[in-house]
């Protein structure tokens, strides 16, 4: 982006299907879970600083089901912000 500029990315969504096998170790039922993820994006860049923000929220995420096979309807928010001075 050229000085004094700002860029938005606002919510583009994703929804996926995905099947999951029962895991009688964790007593988590097997079957079909939707994946939903929004995304936000603001960016800023001026002469002298820079600034970012990121927000997502995400269910059903296939990184937070590999840490918690027996989660079900999981919701993971997050956030960055970044920022600094020329």
């Amino acid at each position: 982006m050229a000085v004094g500029t700002g860029g938005r990315r606002l919510l583009p969504i994703s929804v996926a299907a995905r099947a999951q096998s029962p895991l009688a170790y964790y007593g988590a039922q097997g079957g079909r879970s939707f994946y939903v993820s929004a995304d936000l994006e603001s960016q800023s860049i001026t002469s002298s600083s820079e600034t970012r923000f990121a927000l997502s929220l995400r269910r059903n995420d296939p990184e937070t089901l590999a840490l918690f096979p027996y989660a079900q309807n999981a919701l993971g928010l997050y956030m960055q912000v970044s920022g600094g001075w020329k």
